[in-house]
């Protein structure tokens, strides 16, 4: 990335952050569609009834880091030393659902165990 798109995009997540366009805090829940973490990934799974199903993980609004949060996954374990990843405001705009939409699921922890799902590599 260069540094002129660097520091347009920036200053896109200080406008972003500044006029508070998300509102989540610390403390709250989320859900994210698992599809987001890449289809291959999502397919791979072999879910029943997806795609046309769509399944959710569960997220907890941690502390504030910087310009983001620090967020949990409270559904599919990781290998990383962390279980929380940093998430900007533009991450919650794109991925966060306050509900489950119609017609989705959360991943159940059965499944997650049954099916051995764990967080894909670039989380890890």
């Amino acid at each position: 990335m260069s540094n002129k798109t660097k520091d347009i995009l920036d200053e896109i997540l200080d406008v972003v952050n500044k006029d508070q366009v998300f509102d989540f805090q610390p403390g709250d829940y989320f859900y994210q569609d698992l599809e987001t973490y890449g289809w291959e990934w999502y397919r791979d799974l072999n879910l029943p009834d997806a795609p046309q199903k769509r399944y959710y993980s569960k997220f907890k609004v941690g502390s504030k880091d910087g310009n983001g949060y620090l967020v949990e996954d409270l559904d599919i374990p990781t290998d990383r030393q962390s279980n929380t990843v940093k998430w900007l405001a533009s991450d919650f705009l794109r991925y966060a659902n306050k509900e489950i939409p119609d017609g989705g699921q959360r991943i159940s922890r059965d499944l997650v165990r049954k099916l051995g799902v764990r967080s894909p590599g670039f989380y890890n």
